[in-house]
């Protein structure tokens, strides 16, 4: 709970374009729906966005904000001077008084900070004292990125509780798993679905077809299931944009991870594509601090053996999509991959 509205307080120590700047921000903070959860805490959906203090002295106030600015975020473009002022006032580690701090490395907007300030392990990246008009501009921009993250979250968990309550439904026999192949995300239509009981899925289709180039002898889902692989896709709403935005995959990655785990004979991991590698390494690195799949052009990377562990990943292109099965250099390599997997399973079984 709270004595007093923070814009109470505003009027009450500050004056002259310092108060006018800081009313500005309150209303900005309410008309986005972004309110006060405390004394000094501004929350969306639950989740701190920024904190606001005037405690230091009379005439000033401070912004904090909180959460991930390590690279651009989709739908949100940051210009050379906006990643100026956010440089020039990202939290330095040693004015915290009676915290546990001991800062920490970021980077921020693709540029590394050393001894950044992680007081009581929480996220803030910014603070700001007695912003301009101009620099306020810059810290609205980062109230709306970390805005549009918690909302992705949020999303996400979602989708993440439905998802796997759907997944149980399916009559898969878990232990017979040896192979996940994931692909980017689902189809617009769920008619064209993997899993789908409509006639001809496209998903089914382009994927069936595949595999039969590469010499596989499957006509359904189920025989592939009956081989002990199971597909699936790294993020489990439809597109919405051509690219899928890394907030997205981050936020629907305890979905994927949770898979993951549900198969216990687990061999290979099959990555069809970009967002799929993505994913994963995101997994793997939180767990082995490194990529299991390092940064490059996939067709120059496809032939090596990676390992997670036990389990071989193999990098490879997108199994789905109606002009697929035309593009013959493309198909090519993905029969070749699929050809390796196959190969794979057979020598551990």
């Amino acid at each position: 709970m709270y004595n007093k509205k923070i814009e109470d307080v505003f009027n009450e120590v500050l004056t002259g374009d310092v108060l006018k700047n800081a009313l500005d921000f309150a209303r900005f903070l309410s008309a986005n729906g972004i309110i006060q959860a405390d004394e000094h805490s501004m929350h969306y959906m639950g989740k701190c966005v920024c904190y606001l203090d005037t405690r230091s002295k009379k005439h000033s106030w401070k912004v904090w904000t909180e959460g991930d600015y390590s690279n651009e975020h989709e739908g949100f473009p940051i210009d050379e001077r906006t990643k100026e002022i956010a440089w020039a006032n990202v939290m330095k580690c040693g004015n915290c008084k009676g915290v546990d701090c001991i800062g920490t490395t970021k980077t921020i907007f693709g540029k590394e900070f050393a001894n950044i300030c992680n007081a009581d392990n929480v996220n803030m990246t910014f603070e700001f004292t007695n912003p301009d008009a101009e620099i306020l501009e810059c810290v609205k921009k980062l109230v709306l990125i970390r805005k549009s993250v918690i909302a992705n979250q949020a999303e996400g968990e979602m989708i993440t509780t439905n998802y796997l309550e759907a997944l149980k439904q399916r009559n898969i026999d878990f232990a017979s798993i040896k192979v996940v192949m994931i692909s980017e995300v689902p189809p617009q239509n769920v008619d064209d679905d993997f899993y789908s009981n409509a006639p001809n899925p496209d998903y089914v289709k382009s994927t069936i077809g595949l595999f039969q180039e590469a010499g596989v002898n499957v006509n359904t889902i189920q025989d592939i299931l009956d081989l002990g692989i199971y597909i699936t896709t790294a993020v489990k709403s439809p597109k919405t944009s051509y690219t899928v935005d890394g907030d997205v995959i981050k936020a629907q990655l305890p979905i994927l991870e949770e898979e993951l785990t549900a198969f216990p004979n687990l061999q290979a991991i099959f990555l069809a594509g970009d967002v799929a590698k993505k994913a994963v390494n995101m997994i793997v690195k939180a767990r082995t601090k490194k990529n299991v799949i390092p940064s490059g052009s996939t067709c120059r990377i496809r032939h090596k053996e990676f390992w997670w562990g036990g389990i071989r990943v193999f990098p490879s292109y997108i199994i789905t999509g109606k002009n697929l099965l035309i593009e013959k250099g493309k198909c090519g390599m993905i029969t070749e991959d699929i050809r390796r997997m196959m190969q794979h399973l057979k020598k551990e079984n």
